[in-house]
């Protein structure tokens, strides 16, 4: 299970031409619907990439308990998160005309999701999440 992934569907047909089952949660680019009845299945493993990255201070903890919720509705008791750094300083900043940055190192994000999980793993830019 993709979470945040997106309006588009490349990552899914691409893990779908190699043999995997493969759908894509996101409550702000795909219907309610749609949503609704991707969280109707169960799934082995839920990722998620750059989400955590462009989320500000007063929404990022809300993002993971949903990430959470997610996983445990579903079933994925693992899940694997990546997150782009870009310049690596800790200072969030609008990129964009609507786009936000958090700057933070992979392992920043690791005090935020040991609160929520029971095991968090960084090895190189993966964090891996244990439930």
């Amino acid at each position: 299970l993709d979470f945040g992934g997106g309006k588009f569907d490349d990552a899914k047909q691409y893990a779908e031409q190699h043999g995997f089952v493969f759908e894509v949660y996101d409550p702000y680019n795909r219907t309610e619907l749609h949503n609704l009845q991707v969280l109707s299945a169960e799934y082995d493993v839920l990722v998620c990439n750059n989400v955590l990255n462009v989320v500000t201070d007063d929404v990022i903890d809300h993002v993971i308990d949903d990430i959470k919720q997610v996983m445990l509705s579903t079933g994925a008791h693992t899940a694997y998160v990546t997150v782009y750094e870009k310049n690596r300083d800790g200072k969030g900043e609008m990129t964009d005309v609507d786009t936000y940055q958090r700057n933070e190192k992979t392992k920043d994000y690791c005090p935020r999701l040991e609160t929520k999980f029971k095991t968090v793993t960084v090895k190189s830019k993966l964090i891996k999440l244990e439930l």
